[in-house]
C-alpha cells in the first residue's frame, strides 16, 4: 500500500528523487513543457485551433486533463500491485560509468520503439483494434497536444511498455534513477515533436525518420484514412529500420507472387 512518507526534501538519500512519484511527476512535467513549447510555435504561425495559452488551462475534461488523470490513476494502481525494483542513483563518476548510463538510456528507447511498433501496427492492421486507435487520428489538423489524444487502451499500452522497458535493461540489470529520468525526457520530447505541425524547433526530426515522418502517417487520405491501414506510412515512432524491413518484405512477397 502507498504510505505517507513525510514531506519531500532534496536530500539524495531519502528525498524527492527517491520518492515513488518522482518518475511519473517528471514524465508529466516533460509533457507539459514540450507540448507547450511546440504549441507556442503553432499558435505563433497560425497552425493551432487554440489561440491563447490560457485556453489549455480551462477546467474541462479535455484530452490533456483526461490523459493526465488516467495516467496518475494507473500509476497508483501499479504502485499498489507491483513491488518497486531495487535501483541505484546511476550518477556517473568516470567515463566508463557515463558510457554505461548512455547505454541504459539508449537501449530503453530502442526497446520501447521496437515493442510499440508491433502494437501500433496491430492497431491499424487488426480491424477490432482500429476503433481504439481512431481517437488518436481524430485531431485535424494535428498539433503537439495530440500526442495525448488517445483512447484509454491506446494510452495505457504506451505507458505500460514505457514502464516495463525502464524497470530493467535488456541484459537484466535494474535501470538506474538517472537513466529513467533521461529516458522519460527524451521519449516524451521525441513523441511531442513527432506530432507538431510547426516546422520548428526542428531537433529530433533532423536525425530520426520516424519522428520526421509521423505527421505524414496522420495525414493519410482517402481509403487509407478510412481503413487506417497506413500501408505506406511508418508505424515506428522514432526509428525506421522495422518499417524498412516490413516494406522490403512486402515488396519481396509481391515479386514472388508475380513470378
Amino acid at each position: 500500500m502507498i504510505q505517507w512518507q513525510g514531506f519531500p526534501t532534496w536530500d539524495l538519500e531519502h528525498g524527492i528523487v527517491r520518492a515513488w512519484w518522482f518518475d511519473p511527476f517528471t514524465a508529466t512535467l516533460s509533457f507539459a513543457v514540450f507540448i507547450n513549447w511546440y504549441w507556442f510555435h503553432e499558435r505563433q504561425l497560425g497552425l493551432s485551433t487554440t489561440r491563447q495559452f490560457s485556453d489549455t488551462l480551462r477546467l474541462e475534461l479535455g484530452p490533456l486533463w483526461s490523459s493526465g488523470l488516467a495516467y496518475w490513476i494507473g500509476i497508483l494502481i501499479w504502485k499498489c500491485l507491483v513491488p518497486p525494483a531495487a535501483v541505484t542513483d546511476g550518477i556517473p563518476s568516470d567515463a566508463r560509468e557515463l558510457l554505461y548510463l548512455l547505454c541504459e538510456i539508449g537501449s530503453g528507447i530502442l526497446l520501447y520503439d521496437a515493442i510499440f511498433f508491433g502494437l501500433h501496427w496491430g492497431m491499424h492492421a487488426i480491424p477490432c483494434f482500429r476503433k481504439f486507435h481512431h481517437r488518436h487520428h481524430a485531431g485535424t489538423p494535428i498539433e503537439a497536444r495530440d500526442v495525448l489524444r488517445h483512447s484509454l487502451l491506446d494510452g495505457g499500452l504506451q505507458v505500460l511498455v514505457n514502464i516495463l522497458v525502464q524497470r530493467h535493461t535488456p541484459w537484466g540489470i535494474a535501470k538506474s534513477r538517472l537513466a529513467r529520468l533521461g529516458h522519460n525526457v527524451i521519449v516524451i520530447w521525441m513523441l511531442t515533436e513527432s506530432h507538431t505541425s510547426s516546422p520548428y524547433p526542428y531537433l529530433w526530426r533532423r536525425w530520426f525518420v520516424g519522428v520526421r515522418e509521423h505527421i505524414h502517417h496522420h495525414a493519410a487520405k482517402g481509403d487509407d484514412a478510412k481503413t487506417m491501414k497506413g500501408r505506406f506510412h511508418r508505424y515506428q515512432q522514432f526509428f525506421g529500420y522495422l518499417d524498412d524491413l516490413r516494406i522490403w518484405l512486402g515488396r519481396r512477397e509481391c515479386r514472388s507472387s508475380i513470378k
